[in-house]
């Protein structure tokens, strides 16, 4: 069934999952995440395993037309940038991914990206944080405001918008709440807060019964 929402930046409709071969993949991520929760025994799921099949999924989500994506890898900062065919301004959007601190890869949402780049007519830089449970926090934080710093560099009058979703909406609150506190200490290399953040689905209330999990992470 098609979705009758006739939005000018994708590239295709969205659709319902209906081919053989879609649905193999679902029942397969199902079988893979079976009684899966947030508590402590995620450490004994095959996280690499969850991710590729979780990734490969991703994959079929239509991207907006007339984009173009490039990775950059160096040292604790490693982004895929997202560039309009048409730019309409100089200033950049930061991107960070959900998945629950756990999943997710800037290149399996290409999807998001691509479709605020053609929105905004802005480049938008993806951020490939480190995953918990190999990357304990801060890991993935310290990722994020590494490219933040990248982006004040390489555009310093520029603006930055940050956008995340759900475990991208809390680092996106939680960069945003580092660098407007220690902008003083940034000041000497030119590094500001973000201009403004956009958060969806923010994961931000832990309850007490899953805090040791996440304290582990």
């Amino acid at each position: 069934m098609a979705d009758k929402r006739n939005d000018p930046y994708m590239s295709v409709d969205i659709r319902e999952a209906t081919s053989k071969e879609i649905q193999k993949n679902i029942q397969v991520v199902k079988r893979m995440t079976k009684g899966m929760s947030f508590d402590e025994n995620m450490g004994n799921v095959n996280w690499r395993m969850v991710r590729l099949i979780s990734n490969f999924g991703y994959k079929f989500m239509p991207k907006a037309k007339g984009v173009s994506f490039k990775k950059y890898r160096g040292d604790g900062c490693r982004y895929e940038v997202a560039l309009p065919k048409e730019m309409t301004g100089n200033n950049v959007i930061c991107y960070i991914h959900g998945g629950g601190f756990v999943s997710g890869s800037a290149s399996s949402s290409r999807g998001y990206s691509s479709m605020l780049a053609v929105a905004s007519g802005l480049r938008v830089f993806s951020v490939d944080y480190d995953l918990a449970p190999e990357h304990p926090f801060p890991a993935g934080f310290n990722n994020c405001c590494a490219v933040i710093n990248e982006i004040r560099r390489l555009y310093p009058d520029s603006k930055i918008a940050l956008v995340g979703e759900s475990a991208g909406a809390n680092l996106c609150i939680a960069v945003a709440l580092k660098m407007k506190g220690a902008f003083h200490a940034f000041a000497t290399t030119g590094t500001q807060a973000p201009e403004t953040a956009t958060i969806l689905k923010e994961n931000v209330e832990f309850i007490k019964e899953n805090m040791a999990c996440y304290n582990s992470f």
